[in-house]
């Protein structure tokens, strides 16, 4: 949405800067987790907890093991062990699942938006504005947003509308 620094000094001091780049490595391992938990959720709903909690101890594994090597690069390293690690978890729960379910979930629409979503976040790193020129950028992202998931199908007009009768408590 906005420059990440200039944000995070609207609540804390300068000297929390230098955490900037691990947040934004946080910021795609969140992304890749939420993709992660609907496979580990989906594999224990057919029945294959076993499965689901097997491949959460090998993502813990690897984020040790990622962390020992990448921790000398301080704060972004270990940001940046737990994103990688989530982005294998993912990968390897979507074999299992593909394995287990024998077919494989249609992420399009996951896709899709975690495009948009990285797109725009390009766009506002771009974008250089402060204090309450960071409303206006963060409103100039939600359309922009909002645009580019029209545009790819991934939310129709009666969505849309759907949105907005619930954003008006009507049903």
């Amino acid at each position: 949405m906005a420059n990440p620094g200039e944000v995070l000094l609207l609540a804390f001091s300068p000297e929390f800067l230098p955490a900037v780049p691990a947040l934004e490595a946080l910021l795609f391992g969140a992304s890749i987790y939420s993709l992660f938990f609907l496979l580990v959720v989906s594999m224990m709903a057919v029945g294959k907890p076993f499965r689901a909690f097997s491949i959460a101890l090998a993502v813990l594994a690897l984020q040790f093991l990622l962390t020992f090597f990448l921790a000398p690069l301080g704060l972004f390293g270990i940001a940046a062990a737990l994103s990688i690690s989530l982005l294998a978890g993912f990968f390897l729960a979507l074999l299992v699942f593909q394995k287990t379910a024998g077919f494989l979930p249609d992420f399009g629409k996951a896709f899709k938006t975690l495009a948009c979503g990285l797109l725009v976040f390009a766009v506002s790193k771009a974008l250089a504005f402060e204090g309450i020129g960071l409303f206006f950028e963060f409103l100039i992202a939600a359309c922009l947003f909002a645009l580019l998931l029209h545009l790819l199908k991934v939310f129709s007009i009666n969505d849309w509308k759907h949105a907005l009768r619930l954003l008006g408590n009507q049903p």
